[in-house]
């Protein structure tokens, strides 16, 4: 690349996640325990002074007293878990704040170890459902505490505080791929459920139970995710079915594999029940792909995504409560790989386009089925402007996929990387960028630069457009091409002066 080569980013392509959007609410707490927090991610951060227990309560006062329409604590912990329940996290966080405020709020649990007690159950349960983990164990953390300080005989501490703030640690630990930890929590939750009673929630505890004993390699999770696939409503038993199918798949129990999705479609079938037909189909191409049969895979993929796509979008408290953390990207992200692999690229860039859309309509919880519209391939390369190329990225778990797209071509490539671990380096170098320590910038954009750009084996000049995934968003691609180039001048200018390239 010489100074003629040219860049731009792109913002016209937005793929926003749960995980950047939990980001958005609030940082997570320092490690020591406190609920102290950092600079937040983005522009967006929701409640970016809420630091501790304290500063919590003094924004539950805030918003109590501008509230005109006042209740009690019990009124405000009803609303909370209503907006948790219907994917509102941020309403959710405040109205549990408030109640946290009546309750007198304070390290110790305040004047009333209750209302705290509960609030902070609420708050955790919203933090995890929006997943920022951090935050959700510190408060069903901070639940525990103030649950010990309860004395009153009208609460069942156990059942209304204990089992949930518990479950809530497991599912952290779950997530966490902390498995074991996680069982031992989800079985102490279970425990806490009252003899007598408990209804669905003692069928969500066995079924959070069975599927981390299954993923454990447990064949009694296997065999008891069996009993509760026939247990129950027809929503729950889709649900258990589907836990069953992908633990079985990943156990590489054919027999089991195969009969569970057949179910699954079936009862989907019954219940013109769009979401877990779309879930059946990609366990289907999951499953076809487990036995070497690629097209057969590639197909029940795309035909995954058309039927996702058919879906109303939203939250679905049920996953949650089930312990069961279904992510609609995972069916995108597989059938992208399936067609890469395949080196059907040209359809991989317009399921790339289609996932895009897809995760906007979910972020923003639309109450529709209409998708932003998707630009396909021939319209985006009739827009692009001449001796231009545009790079699109997508983030996998284990590879990234990059399209170059020109006016008349269309190649595609496939980089090797850990996702988790890519952004953790991208993290480093916008931190560096942003502390002026330019040494590292070189050194962590260099290295960048050879794992991203390097590879793509780009024309010279040509106007370069970038349209990010991800984390990629936050990502300064700029600087990244300076560092690279101030490292191939051998330092002799500056950072800032010796970059060839220009915004367009």
């Amino acid at each position: 690349m010489n100074s003629l080569f040219r860049f731009t980013l792109a913002c016209g392509f937005v793929c926003a996640t749960v995980g950047s959007f939990a980001q958005s609410i609030i940082t997570p707490p320092a490690s020591s325990g406190s609920l102290k927090m950092s600079k937040p991610a983005n522009a967006d951060a929701f409640a970016s002074d809420v630091e501790s227990i304290a500063s919590m309560s003094r924004l539950g006062s805030v918003l109590y007293e501008d509230d005109p329409r006042k209740r009690d604590w019990g009124n405000y912990c009803g609303i909370s878990r209503g907006n948790s329940d219907r994917g509102e996290f941020r309403l959710a966080v405040r109205n549990a704040s408030k109640a946290l405020h009546i309750g007198g709020g304070g390290e110790t649990g305040g004047a009333n170890p209750v209302a705290t007690a509960y609030a902070a159950r609420d708050l955790s349960i919203a933090y995890s459902w929006a997943g920022d983990l951090p935050l959700a164990k510190a408060w069903a953390e901070r639940a525990l505490e103030f649950a010990n300080k309860i004395n009153d005989s009208r609460v069942d501490v156990n059942a209304q505080i204990r089992q949930e703030a518990i479950k809530t640690l497991g599912d952290v630990a779950f997530r966490q791929a902390h498995y074991t930890e996680a069982l031992r929590l989800y079985q102490d939750s279970y425990a806490k459920l009252p003899f007598l009673g408990g209804g669905v929630y003692k069928d969500l505890g066995k079924l959070a139970i069975a599927n981390t004993q299954a993923r454990l390699g447990q064949p009694e999770g296997i065999t008891a995710l069996v009993a509760l696939s026939k247990t129950g409503d027809t929503d729950f038993k889709m649900i258990a079915t589907r836990a069953l199918a992908t633990e079985a798949i990943a156990r590489k129990q054919a027999d089991v594999a195969a009969a569970s999705v057949q179910t699954l479609k079936e009862l989907a079938a019954q219940s013109k029940n769009g979401y877990e037909s779309a879930w059946a189909l990609h366990l289907s191409s999951r499953l076809h792909a487990s036995s070497a049969q690629t097209a057969q895979a590639i197909e029940a993929a795309l035909a995954a995504v058309s039927q996702l796509e058919k879906v109303r979008s939203g939250f679905r408290s049920s996953e949650m409560k089930a312990s069961l953390f279904a992510n609609t990207q995972v069916i995108f992200e597989e059938t992208l790989e399936l067609l890469a692999d395949a080196g059907r690229w040209t359809e991989a860039f317009e399921v790339s386009e289609r996932a895009r859309a897809r995760a906007t309509l979910d972020t923003l919880r639309l109450k529709s089925t209409q998708a932003p519209r998707v630009v396909g391939l021939i319209e985006i390369q009739a827009a692009l402007p001449k001796n231009s190329v545009l790079l699109s990225y997508y983030t996998l778990p284990k590879k990234i996929l990059v399209w170059q797209v020109s006016g008349d071509a269309i190649k595609g490539t496939s980089i090797a990387v850990d996702r988790i671990e890519l952004g953790t380096q991208v993290e480093v170098f916008r931190k560096a960028i942003e502390g002026e320590r330019l040494t590292q910038v070189r050194t962590v954009g260099e290295n960048l630069f050879n794992r991203l750009v390097k590879p793509l084996d780009l024309p010279e000049s040509k106007s370069i457009v970038i349209a990010p995934h991800s984390f990629f968003h936050f990502y300064h691609f700029k600087r990244l091409l300076r560092a690279a180039q101030a490292v191939r001048n051998g330092g002799s200018k500056s950072e800032k002066s010796a970059t060839p390239y220009q915004p367009v």
